[in-house]
């Protein structure tokens, strides 16, 4: 979360991210709505569409948990893994409108 409050700076606007989950397994965009900083909302699309982790900004953490929780189950039925390195891998800001 100190990473996505330190890219978004109070910045008005829509904010981008790319992010890995599962040691790169599978792949998501994250879109914060920061153009009322008062009621910021994140909502988390991956290729399927958007997710049903989506809703305050203050709770985003519940989202990667969700969003981390069943890919950590696919990923590991498709890879014969038995550890991950990392849960959610890699978060990138790609762009701020």
């Amino acid at each position: 979360m100190a990473f996505i409050n330190k890219s978004i700076n109070n910045k008005i606007g829509y904010h981008i991210f790319y992010t890995t989950y599962s040691d790169d397994f599978h792949v998501q965009v994250l879109l914060i709505d920061n153009t009322n900083p008062c009621n910021a909302t994140y909502r988390i699309i991956d290729q399927h569409g958007e997710t049903n982790s989506h809703g305050k900004l203050s709770d985003i953490e519940e989202g990667f948990k969700d969003q981390s929780s069943w890919t950590y189950v696919n990923f590991y039925l498709n890879s014969n893994k038995q550890t991950l390195t990392k849960t959610v891998s890699s978060i990138w800001k790609i762009q701020r409108k």
